[in-house]
Order: C-alpha cells, then sequence, then structure tokens
C-alpha cells in the first residue's frame, strides 16, 4: 500500500449541514496519481471537475483533491487495458 500519509481524523466540507469524516490513509494526492499512471495533473484536475474521476476535496474549493486507492487501482488498469 501506499504510504504518503499517515492516517488521521480530517472535516472535509460538504454540500448540506452535515459533518464528514473520514480517515486520509486509503487516499492519494493528484501528484502521486500522476508518478503511477503518467497522466498529467492538469488533465486528473479536468476529468475531476467533469466527474470523470472520483476524488474528494479537503479543505473546501481550493483544496486539494484526493484519489482513494481503490479509484487509483481501476485507473490503472483502464489504461494497461487501452481505455484512457
Amino acid at each position: 500500500m501506499l504510504e504518503l500519509f499517515k492516517p488521521k481524523r480530517v472535516q472535509i466540507e460538504r454540500t448540506s449541514d452535515e459533518e464528514f469524516n473520514f480517515t486520509i490513509e486509503n487516499y492519494v494526492d493528484l501528484y502521486e496519481v500522476e508518478k503511477q499512471t503518467k497522466i498529467r495533473v492538469d488533465t486528473l484536475r479536468k476529468w475531476a471537475r467533469q466527474g470523470k474521476l472520483k476524488t474528494i476535496r479537503v479543505g473546501g474549493k481550493q483544496g486539494p483533491h484526493l484519489v482513494h486507492i481503490s479509484t487509483l487501482k481501476e485507473l490503472i488498469e483502464r489504461q494497461e487495458k487501452g481505455l484512457n
């Protein structure tokens, strides 16, 4: 497993009044996704905005996009099959 972040609890911004907490240990940032897939960060950000890449944002609209490890694995599998 990728060991980029130490597990910790963070609060992410939600569209409702509900608070949502998660453990960050299973998430990587777009720079790590770029290293693993060779897909440029700008393209990954574009895909996230378009809904083609599932991400969460920590810290509101200006915060970094984070990608779950399972989503990264799916992206790598699609890339290996030539589907990207």
